[in-house]
């Protein structure tokens, strides 16, 4: 993701972050005006003379303030012609009667409401009682329950009075309400969106019973893996699970497996999550050489199996290139040397590979009949007929009823 940082001369910057390098940071909830700044115009220099651009400067210089360096505006923050952008954006997006301001109200531990004289009103603790007089939303919600307490009626019913710009962002920008990850296809409609995020609903709400019945138990080693295409989703149902379930842990653990060096980064930074947390139980060189980072992943491997220490949950994300009987890529991982020894714990694997033989499978499907893709297609392409058109059914065939390739194939073709 990228992030807007406010220089001392007056001017702003955008750094690219990945995903185990977010620092903390702050984010401007708005609602968009007839001439806001975009990413093209940062990258151009041209945003200055936009009307939008003083709100951003003013959020900068309020960051700073609260002592955060960086902060994130959607409206220049995202490359909105990279469909691809847009949605993963969208995906993973943490006012009143806007919906998009939904998320962003509920989300962030801490909101500060500023009018447009940039005089603070309040936050949303100070002014709890207010917003849940205009939204309906309770206030335990704005303190931080988690939404799976409250029932799929209850949460659409907080959006109920909300308007968006594009008809189908009603259905949208209830993705993260919902843990819900599903391509945006622009031009299908309301009715469309508001039936295929239903139907993510039902199909989440049922793996996410799967996941937490396989890990259920009595603090002994439970392993799931969730397996199929890349940009199918397997991610965003882990990630799902461990909010739904946060309380049930001690401790959550993200690691990424996609090759050993990024595994063994991952060790990193758990053990500096760990040490800070836990002064003195791990301690963590400077200098990043093979022997220390095997060091590292050995002391973290028996702080999990300490005997007291046995409701953490482990994520290991993109374990795409499984060492396999009878394979010799030596670029292939085996992940068991990466598990803590102790039989304890919850762990979740997710891989493209349907061969990984570690505790309970789950596999996420693609998009089973050719016509649903071809309609992601047609309305992300603009194109009529496509349904009938050979050479678009053989398109959707190859992409093999991937959601996220259907989406980028869509609007490459428009």
């Amino acid at each position: 993701m990228r992030l807007l940082q406010s220089n001392d001369d007056g001017s702003l910057s955008l750094t690219k972050f990945f995903e185990d390098d977010i620092p903390e940071y702050a984010i401007l909830s708005h609602r968009w005006g007839a001439e806001e700044v975009t990413f093209r115009d940062l990258i151009d220099g041209t945003g200055k003379v936009n009307p939008g651009y003083g709100k951003i400067q003013f959020c900068g210089e309020q960051a700073r303030r609260d002592g955060l360096k960086y902060f994130w505006v959607d409206t220049c923050c995202i490359d909105k012609s990279s469909s691809a952008e847009l949605s993963e954006a969208i995906n993973s997006i943490e006012w009143f009667t806007r919906g998009w301001t939904l998320p962003e109200l509920i989300a962030p531990a801490s909101v500060d409401f500023f009018c447009k004289d940039r005089v603070l009103l309040g936050n949303k603790f100070s002014l709890e009682r207010h917003i849940c007089e205009v939204t309906g939303i309770p206030a335990s919600t704005l303190r931080g329950s988690p939404l799976s307490d409250f029932s799929v009626a209850e949460r659409m019913s907080w959006a109920a009075g909300r308007e968006t710009t594009c008809k189908e962002d009603k259905a949208y920008s209830l993705l993260g309400i919902f843990d819900v990850y599903m391509p945006l296809i622009y031009g299908e409609g309301k009715d469309r969106a508001l039936t295929r995020l239903r139907e993510g609903i039902v199909r989440a709400s049922r793996k996410l019973v799967e996941i937490h019945k396989a890990l259920g138990g009595d603090g002994s080693r439970r392993v799931v893996v969730l397996h199929g295409l890349g940009g199918i989703g397997k991610t965003q149902l882990s990630i799902a699970y461990a909010k739904q379930h946060k309380d049930n842990y001690s401790a959550i653990f993200w690691l990424n497996i996609e090759d050993e060096h990024s595994l063994k980064q991952s060790f990193t930074k758990l053990a500096k999550q760990i040490s800070r947390e836990h002064q003195s139980a791990i301690q963590v060189g400077n200098r990043d050489t093979n022997q220390n980072l095997d060091e590292v992943v050995k002391s973290v491997k028996a702080w999990l199996s300490l005997p007291s220490n046995t409701r953490w949950l482990m994520t290991y994300d993109n374990y795409d290139n499984p060492k396999l009987p009878g394979r010799t890529d030596p670029m292939a991982v085996d992940i068991r040397k990466f598990l803590p020894e102790s039989y304890q714990g919850s762990i979740i694997i997710t891989t493209r590979s349907s061969e990984v033989r570690i505790g309970h499978s789950i596999q996420i499907r693609k998009l089973v009949d050719v016509r649903d893709s071809l309609e992601i297609l047609s309305t992300l392409s603009r194109r009529e007929g496509l349904v009938t058109d050979p050479d678009a059914v053989k398109l959707a065939e190859e992409l093999d009823g991937l959601p996220l390739a259907l989406a980028e194939a869509g609007a490459y073709l428009g």
